[in-house]
């Protein structure tokens, strides 16, 4: 009933006295068509009144739109320029948006992205996560050869590093990294290659002895750690007294509890410390400092609180 209603509306029906047949023809682009809904439907004329630019409020898909680029970094207000739907555009920009933010191809079809996009961009046809995977495969692969062809026509000296890791599958890698610096002195890190390997360990690399770079942040470790030595006594005490406290959901209620009777601001939980990774031992020490005075409170309601600390850090250095 409502289409009928529309083809009355844009269509003017009359009978063809030729050849008796009812036609109806658009009150603004003239076209005409058979308008006999008995015999013909109404399926060509509804498709021309969704599709006719003459048609005011209908949408000519061919036409550019006005949109303002920013200018650059931090520019609020930019440039006026024209903006044009691009299908292709667009999937090229969500592979780039896959990759950079290391999001898993199943993305595509989650309810949240499906609901924005429809908002967005109504227009766009989604694909399916098999399709994306290969389109950010196929634009690796065309990101590489363009890498190759810069290589070539130019002569900066170039380092290439590697990296060896197992994927929560299990399963080892090998990563292929180049760096050098352009004309402008502008530093560029590129992925060569990723591949599996049998194993991340020193027989499949050679042993390390043809080449082999410390990590820098091994090496800050290590220096970290070594400075540590003469606090070593005070790390333990925190680390055990934070493992006591987390090791049961019963003691970390009432440590917040403790916390929210001394008034703490500090909203981050307690953590403790990673050997391999200076960092988190800052971070350890860091949170437990802004605790001090729940520690004292917590030590009043369990009485083996420190007992049983103390015996914990003492045991850790035998």
């Amino acid at each position: 009933m409502l289409v009928e209603v529309l083809i009355k509306e844009h269509f003017k029906v009359y009978v063809d006295k030729e050849k008796g047949y009812i036609k109806g023809k658009c009150k603004y682009c003239q076209k005409e068509y058979a308008a006999d809904t008995k015999k013909n439907g109404t399926s060509v004329l509804n498709y021309h009144v969704k599709l006719c630019r003459k048609i005011p409020g209908n949408e000519d898909k061919t036409q550019s739109r006005l949109s303002l680029q920013p200018l650059g970094d931090g520019e609020s207000m930019g440039m006026l320029s024209t903006w044009k739907f691009d299908q292709a555009a667009i999937r090229k920009s969500l592979e780039r948006m896959i990759i950079v933010d290391e999001l898993p191809f199943k993305f595509v079809e989650s309810e949240g992205f499906i609901e924005f996009m429809h908002d967005a961009c109504p227009r766009f046809k989604f694909p399916s996560r098999w399709t994306v995977s290969r389109d950010c495969f196929q634009l690796y692969m065309d990101e590489r050869l363009k890498l190759k062809h810069y290589l070539k026509k130019n002569d900066q000296r170039i380092s290439i590093t590697t990296d060896t890791w197992t994927s929560i599958q299990q399963i080892n890698y090998m990563c292929i990294t180049t760096h050098f610096i352009d004309r402008d002195w502008k530093l560029h890190n590129y992925v060569k290659k990723i591949c599996p390997i049998s194993s991340h360990k020193g027989t499949a690399i050679a042993n390390g002895k043809y080449l082999h770079t410390r990590c820098i942040a091994h090496i800050i470790n290590l220096i970290v750690q070594d400075g540590l030595k003469d606090l070593d006594p005070a790390i333990r005490w925190v680390r055990e007294a934070v493992k006591y406290i987390r090791s049961s959901p019963a003691r970390l209620k009432k440590f917040k509890e403790c916390a929210d009777s001394v008034k703490v601001e500090c909203k981050s939980t307690l953590c403790l410390d990673v050997c391999t990774r200076w960092n988190f031992t800052y971070l350890m020490l860091s949170v437990a400092g802004k605790y001090e005075n729940t520690f004292e409170i917590f030590e009043l309601e369990y009485l083996y609180f420190e007992v049983e600390v103390d015996a914990n850090s003492k045991d850790s250095v035998d």
